[in-house]
C-alpha cells in the first residue's frame, strides 16, 4: 500500500544535520522543526498527518528527469490541521523538471489541508520532504496490484 511505505521526512530546527545515510530523517524520526515543550503530539501522529499528502501527489513518473528529486517545504499547521504559513520551498532549484515536480508537491500539500489531525495535535512548523523516486516506485507497485 502506498501510504504504508511512503518516505516523508522533516528536519529539526535544533539539529539541521542529516540523521540517516541518505541525508534525511525517515518517517520513524519525523519531528517538528520548532520544538514546543508543551506539545503533546507524538511523532507517529505527525507522520500520519503528513502521509495524507501522498494521496494527493501525482508526480509525472514517466519522465526520466524526475527521478531522484527531493523537494522540501517549510509549512506551519495550526491545531486544527490548517496551513497557517507556507508552504515555502526549501532550497529551490533552477532545473525545470525539479520545478515541475515541486509545483505538483506544493499543490498536493495545499489540497491535503486541512489535514485530519488527532485530538491532541498541537500544530507547529514542519519540513515534509517529497521524494519523487520513492513516490513513483510506490505508485508503480500500486498499479501492479
Amino acid at each position: 500500500m502506498i501510504l504504508a511505505a511512503l518516505l516523508l521526512t522533516a528536519a529539526l530546527t535544533q539539529d539541521p544535520r542529516p540523521h540517516t545515510a541518505s541525508g534525511q530523517l525517515d518517517l520513524d524520526h519525523l519531528a517538528p522543526r520548532a520544538a514546543n515543550p508543551r506539545s503533546q503530539t507524538s511523532e507517529p501522529d505527525i507522520v500520519a498527518v503528513f502521509r495524507q499528502i501522498y494521496a494527493n501527489w501525482t508526480p509525472t513518473c514517466d519522465a526520466a528527469a524526475i527521478a531522484g528529486h527531493r523537494i522540501a517545504f517549510d509549512v506551519t499547521l495550526d491545531a486544527e490541521g490548517r496551513i497557517v504559513e507556507g508552504p515555502t520551498l526549501v532550497r529551490p532549484q533552477q532545473d525545470p523538471a525539479w520545478q515541475a515536480a515541486a509545483e505538483t508537491a506544493r499543490l498536493a500539500l495545499l489540497r491535503s489541508a486541512p489535514f485530519d489531525v488527532p485530538p491532541d495535535f498541537t500544530g507547529g512548523t514542519y519540513r515534509p520532504l517529497f521524494v519523487t523516486a520513492r513516490a513513483c516506485a510506490l505508485a508503480s507497485e500500486a498499479d501492479e496490484d
